[in-house]
């Protein structure tokens, strides 16, 4: 009997061991952010060795998607110091008489101004990342421009938007249109930060419960939304947390669990031969 007590208390500590224990680090964002670094009219030096990407720039007038090149954009990377300097290869740009007319129709019919990049600056087969303003805000606003670029780790421009000083959803009327158009532009950098730390526990997380970086806010919502709850209301990532307590403290509860297997009552003793035996049935026969 001893034995098979002893089995059993071994193939429960062995359950413990086996099991997983959930062990978390000190909370810490592990999401990449955006941190903004704005070059305006500095550039910041770099090493002769850090190389410079050239994005061509065009833009267009025309209803037909047909572009026309309008500078070009330089961007340097810094590794060692981790520092982006991006920059126009010309502060402004002056339109044609062609531009001019082109412009002037896209305000009148009150259309979009468009200009693109391509992804992939050196293929010429790379798709385009397009960004667009109504016509008639770059009128109201001089023509000054503000483009802020998205890249990523690498220096890589993954999206970009154009937008005006004071942008408005409707255009004012009545705008005299210039007898020369120049373009005065701005360049913003928007790069991901390092992470650091361990993710937040809470946080949203995937199937698996890694860290989902980089999520949309709209798309955070619909997922958060989403998540299954329990009966009384609460989230299922509480009811794991909580489930995972005994497997974290389990050396805990060992000893008692031993002390209840090896300390149980001692088994009762049989008792003498022909003690507390019934009379059988019928009673003694009396003697003659």
């Amino acid at each position: 009997m001893k034995m098979v007590r002893f089995f059993a208390a071994f193939a429960v500590v062995s359950l413990f061991m086996l099991c997983p224990i959930n062990v978390y680090a000190d909370e810490g964002e592990c999401d990449a952010s955006i941190s903004d670094c704005s070059t305006g009219d500095k550039t910041t030096t770099g090493t002769s060795t850090e190389g410079v990407t050239t994005y061509p720039i065009q833009h267009s007038f025309s209803y037909d998607g047909q572009f026309v090149d309008r500078g070009k954009l330089l961007v340097q990377v810094m590794k060692k110091s981790k520092k982006i300097s991006i920059k126009f290869s010309s502060k402004t740009y002056e339109f044609s008489s062609d531009e001019m007319k082109g412009m002037k129709k896209l305000v009148e019919n009150n259309r979009l101004y468009r200009v693109r990049i391509p992804l992939k600056p050196d293929d010429p087969s790379s798709p385009w990342l397009v960004a667009s303003i109504p016509a008639c805000q770059m009128l109201e606003n001089d023509f000054k421009e503000s483009f802020r670029f998205h890249l990523d780790k690498s220096g890589t421009i993954t999206s970009f938007e154009l937008s005006s000083k004071t942008p408005s959803r409707e255009c004012s009327q009545g705008l005299s249109f210039p007898k020369s158009v120049v373009l005065k532009s701005k360049a913003v950098a928007s790069i991901p930060k390092e992470a650091h730390g361990a993710p937040k526990r809470g946080g949203l997380n995937d199937s698996k419960g890694a860290k989902v970086a980089n999520m949309p806010p709209e798309l955070q919502g619909v997922i958060e939304e989403n998540k299954p709850k329990s009966k009384d209301g609460k989230e299922a990532e509480e009811e794991a947390e909580n489930q995972s307590f005994v497997r974290k403290y389990w050396y805990l509860f060992l000893p008692m669990l031993l002390m209840s297997v090896f300390g149980g009552s001692p088994e009762p003793q049989a008792g003498a031969a022909g003690q507390g035996r019934s009379p059988p049935a019928g009673g003694q026969r009396k003697k003659k």
